[in-house]
């Protein structure tokens, strides 16, 4: 009995100890872990923590998990590292010690936020590229807030040296219902600063500053409708880089007109060839009909292949008209044309003499090379 009254006091000691940590310093705004929407929390003036939506469990898009306009604050870090870091100083946590390197922070001009991010469909017009651009950043910084979050969470898997904390495992949760991590670890402390720096690193690198990016945070923070298209806007950005399309880049040929010119010369020709050998189809094709018909000429002004004059004709001729369109079909195959293709060379030989004239030179120069032995 004196020992369930031991463990539960120290049950009571470990939550009370924790939920301190968790509310006692006013500096510590985002928890490492994925968080939610209730644990953004933002510490007031009187030291109890107001709390500040973000967008991650607010919308139907679960991909973005940090609090707007806290995304440079440290997840239980040292607050004066991630002070240091928002200022553009780089946090040295390896080396027990904070050194800053003389960083050059270049804000993002006027211009430049006008412009949204290239190569992608955008929600906003272009007035408002600017909360494009905070999108990418989201979208940019959610894989380094899951690589910090594994990491924080993998370390505080592992058995604890408290005794009274092994048994009371379950209990390892403050009162926000966040996992009680060691906040004090060298671990913890340097996951969370190469978290800031490199998050940093991209959003300057996507044209916003860190104090433009917690900005326009807390303005998307304060507007439903605008945290909606801004969620949906980090979907996009993070759906087009994962998918791999497999593209394969188009090579630069500086003899590719050439190639072209060529082609279409070789088209011209196969299609002069292909009317030559239809020319002769049809000549044959008429011969043969005139002896069927023991006549030495066709009528003149009739077209016997007029679907309104086939009725009204032999069967014998109207078989040699019904078999003509087939027999020129496979001559245009014959020479790797389709009938789209020829009747488009076609109607333009009609259309342009210039055309018309490549194509009889092209049916002659055939011409003579069949009648040559």
């Amino acid at each position: 009995m004196h020992l369930v009254r031991f463990l539960c006091a120290a049950a009571l000691v470990i939550l009370h100890a924790d939920a301190s940590s968790t509310t006692g310093d006013a500096s510590v705004s985002v928890p490492a872990q994925k968080l939610r929407s209730d644990d953004c929390t933002q510490r007031g003036n009187d030291g109890h923590s107001k709390t500040a939506l973000g967008l991650h469990n607010m919308l139907k898009f679960p991909l973005v998990a940090q609090c707007h306009g806290f995304i440079m604050r440290g997840g239980g870090a040292s607050d004066d590292a991630a002070s240091a870091v928002v200022g553009g100083a780089v946090v040295d946590v390896s080396a027990g010690k904070q050194t800053e390197k003389a960083s050059k922070v270049v804000d993002a001009t006027s211009s430049d936020l006008r412009k949204p991010v290239k190569g992608m469909p955008s929600l906003f017009h272009p007035e408002e590229a600017v909360y494009d651009r905070y999108a990418a950043c989201l979208a940019a910084t959610e894989s380094l807030r899951q690589t910090r979050d594994a990491i924080i969470l993998r370390g505080a898997d592992r058995d604890s040296s408290n005794p009274v904390k092994r048994i009371l495992k379950a209990s390892r949760f403050t009162l926000s219902g966040n996992p009680n991590l060691e906040r004090d670890s060298m671990e913890f402390q340097r996951a969370n600063t190469q978290y800031l720096v490199n998050s940093g690193k991209i959003i300057r690198a996507l044209g916003l500053s860190v104090t433009q990016f917690n900005k326009i945070g807390r303005e998307v923070s304060k507007d439903e409708v605008l945290k909606e298209r801004v969620t949906e806007q980090a979907y996009l950005y993070r759906l087009a880089a994962s998918l791999n399309m497999d593209k394969i880049p188009l090579i630069e040929d500086s003899q590719s007109q050439e190639l072209l010119k060529a082609h279409r010369r070789k088209r011209i020709q196969m299609f002069a060839r292909s009317m030559a050998e239809i020319e002769d189809l049809r000549t044959s094709q008429t011969q043969r009909l005139m002896n069927a018909c023991n006549v030495e000429r066709l009528p003149d002004g009739i077209n016997i292949c007029d679907p309104q004059v086939l009725p009204l004709l032999s069967p014998k001729v109207r078989a040699v008209c019904d078999a003509f369109p087939l027999q020129a079909e496979d001559v245009i195959k014959k020479y790797g044309l389709n009938s789209d293709e020829f009747n488009n060379m076609l109607e333009e030989a009609h259309r342009n003499p210039v055309f018309r004239w490549r194509v009889k030179k092209y049916m002659s120069k055939t011409s003579e090379e069949a009648s040559s032995p």
